[in-house]
């Protein structure tokens, strides 16, 4: 079972966590329990990977908790990969004694390992009951009905929090028959113009913020087209000015161009090389180094079709 949480962090970061949750896989090898080391019969694995402010995988340090959403951090660190313990119970409870200083002097890999045996071997645990640290994966089963309840504890908050933001406006950035007025209320509070305004709700579109979160986003003064929604980097614009903006991108770094001719797949002239690229691979894959994906979101503001503004990550 695979399940996804989706919250806003107390730095107004967009947390989104993949948790898996799936049966463990019954083979020939015999898996033991970590407190036991008796087999292992039944019970499930647990993992997460994360997506917060340009970071992806094992990135719970990026995230700034509420004190809810503390908890399944909490419960990520105790539990994340939890049919792989290199160590018993009692090994591994030896272990939290020194991985604080491993952590500060940037201990990894085989460096690590090696300081964690040394350290087992000298206060007599490197083998515990004929077991010896990192010989074998050990399972430690994880409270499923606590889970439960903290994924319910945040979604809950969450649908506090966004009903909260909904009542300062009592507006839906999905709802079109609202759409003029969401404009009106960018350009009121943000001092933008309506086709700047179609861009602001375009971002709050693709990132389903409620109508006030709007008032967070902020334009990067440095890259044209580029804006930060919760901690992520989009990029939001008319497709010939996300077009203009990848032809830049080609041209200004030539280095791309360059190797293209040092290999022998083009001798055409930088401009001509850079349009064929941006002809054949699209202005998303070469803005959009997420996933090469974009959206489209049309706006009706005269009553017809005003315009499109596509939207992709960076």
């Amino acid at each position: 079972m695979k399940r996804t949480v989706e919250f806003v962090d107390a730095a107004k970061q967009k947390v989104v966590l993949e948790i898996s949750c799936e049966d463990r896989e019954k083979g020939n090898h015999v898996v033991r329990d970590w407190e036991t080391l008796e087999p292992v019969t039944d019970g499930g694995t647990f993992s997460i990977r994360g997506d917060v402010a340009g970071h992806c995988g094992q990135c719970d340090t990026q995230i700034v908790p509420t004190p809810t959403q503390k908890k399944i951090i909490d419960f990520w660190n105790t539990y994340h990969l939890n049919s792989m313990r290199a160590g018993t119970r009692k090994q591994m409870e030896a272990l939290e004694k020194i991985e604080g200083k491993l952590d500060t002097q940037k201990k990894c890999g085989t460096e690590r390992w090696d300081i964690q045996k040394r350290y087992l071997r000298f206060i007599g645990l490197l083998n515990d009951r004929g077991y010896e640290f990192g010989t074998d994966w050990l399972f430690r089963p994880y409270p499923k009905e606590e889970l439960d309840k903290i994924i319910a504890d945040i979604e809950a908050e969450e649908q506090s929090r966004r009903m909260a933001l909904y009542e300062l406006t009592e507006l839906e950035v999905d709802e079109d028959d609202d759409e003029s007025r969401i404009l009106e209320y960018i350009q009121e509070n943000l001092g933008t113009t309506g086709d700047e305004a179609c861009v602001y709700l375009a971002l709050a579109r693709h990132c389903k913020l409620e109508v006030a979160e709007i008032l967070d986003i902020e334009e990067d003064e440095y890259q044209e087209h580029c804006y930060k929604v919760q901690g992520n980097d989009y990029y939001a614009g008319t497709e010939e000015e996300l077009e203009e903006l990848a032809m830049s991108r080609l041209t200004d770094d030539k280095s791309m161009w360059i190797e293209a001719i040092k290999a022998g797949t083009t001798t055409d002239s930088l401009d001509d090389w850079a349009q064929y690229v941006l002809d054949t691979d699209g202005w998303a894959n070469i803005l959009n180094g997420w996933d090469g994906t974009s959206e489209e979101y049309d706006f009706i503001t005269r009553g017809y079709l005003d315009t499109t503004i596509c939207v992709c990550r960076t």
